[in-house]
C-alpha cells in the first residue's frame, strides 16, 4: 500500500507497571508478555523510512520496560528517521531511563496523565502516579529535554481544565495534548467518557485560550460535531475524514498485527494489516478496512457501528475521526 502519514506508532512491548482505567488497549493486550525484537523493529523502521515517515512513536505498555530499550532508541537515527517520540506514564522505570546515557537518544517525551491533580489522576492510574509523572517532568525541564503532556479527560477531571492548563504553563512542556476517552479497552463501558455536549464546551474553551508562554501550544481531540452543523470555521474540521481510508495512521503491535485506526486495537480480529517481516499486507475481511471503506456518511464509521457508544443523545452529534484536533487560539 502507499502510506500517506508522516509518522507511525510502534507498540514495542505489552508490559506495563500500571493498570489505568482509561487504557484503550484493554486487559487482553497485557495477558501475554510480548517484546518486539530488535530485528523486527529495525525492519519496520527501514520500511517506514522508504515510505517517507519522518517520525516514530515508541509506546507500550510502558516502553522503558523493554529489555532492549537502549538499543531500540538508537535505531531511528541509525536508519535515518529524523525524529522519535517516547510515550510514557512517567513512572520510576522512565526516570531510571532518564538517568542513563540513553536519555540523549529521546527527541521528545510524551508524559501521560488522567487528571490535573493527584486525586483525579491517581483514581484512574493508581496511587502515587501523579507525583511520579510530575517528578519526571521536573527532570525533563531541568535537563531542557522537550516534552509533551498528554491528558485524558474523564468526568471526574472535567472541571480541572483550568488547573490542567496552569500545570502545562508552569511545567515547561511544549504541548498540552487533551484526549477524549473513547469507550474502548478498559474504558469500554463508557463510564470514563465525557458526554458530547460537555466535550464540545471544553473544546470551545481550548480554542479560545491564549497561552501565557509563546512556546506552548494546546490541542484537544475534537471528538464530535453537532449533527446539523456543516462547518466549523474555528478549526476546519472534516466530518468525512478517516485515518483508515486516508492511509494516514499505522500502529504496529507486538504480535505482528497492524492497525490503521486506534479505536480497534482492543479487538484483535479487526486489524487491517499484518507485518510479514518486510512490509505490511492487508488481512482478510471483515476488518477495519472493510468497515471504513463501505461507509459513505458523515463521521467515523468505527465509532458509529463497531465501538459501543453508550453516551446520551448521541444521535444529535457526529462522531469524528479520533485524529482530528481543536487547537488553541495562538494557532
Amino acid at each position: 500500500m502507499s502510506y500517506h502519514g508522516d509518522s507511525i506508532d510502534l507498540y514495542i512491548n505489552s508490559t506495563c507497571n500500571l493498570k489505568c482505567r482509561t487504557c484503550f488497549l484493554g486487559n487482553e493486550y497485557f495477558k501475554t508478555t510480548r517484546n518486539m525484537s530488535l530485528e523486527t523493529i529495525e525492519s519496520i523502521l527501514r520500511w517506514a523510512r522508504a515510505a517517507g515517515v519522518q517520525d516514530v512513536a515508541l509506546l507500550g505498555g510502558e516502553p522503558s520496560l523493554h529489555p532492549d530499550i537502549v538499543q531500540i532508541l538508537s535505531l531511528p537515527r541509525t536508519i535515518g528517521i529524523p525524529a522519535n517520540r517516547f510515550v510514557t506514564n512517567g513512572s520510576r522505570p522512565f526516570q531510571r531511563l532518564l538517568g542513563s546515557p540513553a536519555a540523549d537518544l529521546i527527541d521528545v517525551s510524551y508524559v501521560s496523565l488522567d487528571g490535573a491533580t493527584a486525586y483525579t489522576n491517581d483514581r484512574v492510574r493508581g496511587g502515587g502516579t501523579f507525583s511520579q509523572a510530575c517528578g519526571s517532568m521536573k527532570i525533563l525541564r531541568e535537563r531542557q529535554m522537550p516534552f509533551v503532556i498528554t491528558c485524558s479527560i474523564t468526568p471526574g477531571s472535567y472541571e480541572e481544565l483550568g488547573q490542567l492548563i496552569q500545570l502545562a504553563e508552569e511545567s515547561g512542556c511544549r504541548l498540552l495534548n487533551i484526549h477524549w476517552v473513547s469507550p474502548t479497552g478498559r474504558a469500554r463501558d463508557g463510564q470514563e467518557s465525557v458526554d458530547p455536549e460537555a466535550w464540545l464546551a471544553l473544546c470551545d474553551r481550548v480554542a479560545r485560550y491564549v497561552p501565557m508562554r509563546s512556546d506552548l501550544s494546546i490541542q484537544c481531540q475534537a471528538a464530535y460535531l453537532v449533527a446539523d452543523s456543516t462547518s466549523n470555521p474555528k478549526s476546519a474540521l472534516d466530518d468525512k475524514a478517516c485515518a483508515v481510508r486516508d492511509r494516514t495512521n499505522l500502529q504496529f503491535m507486538p504480535d505482528g498485527s497492524v492497525y490503521a485506526c486506534g479505536l480497534l486495537v482492543d479487538q484483535p480480529s479487526l486489524n487491517g494489516y499484518v507485518w510479514n517481516g518486510q512490509s505490511i499486507i492487508a488481512t482478510t475481511t471483515p476488518n477495519e478496512l472493510s468497515i471504513c471503506s463501505s461507509d459513505t456518511g458523515r463521521g467515523c464509521p468505527v465509532r458509529k457501528d463497531v465501538v459501543p457508544d453508550l453516551l446520551p443523545r448521541v444521535e444529535h452529534y457526529v462522531p469524528l475521526c479520533i485524529y482530528q484536533r481543536i487547537h488553541n487560539a495562538s494557532d
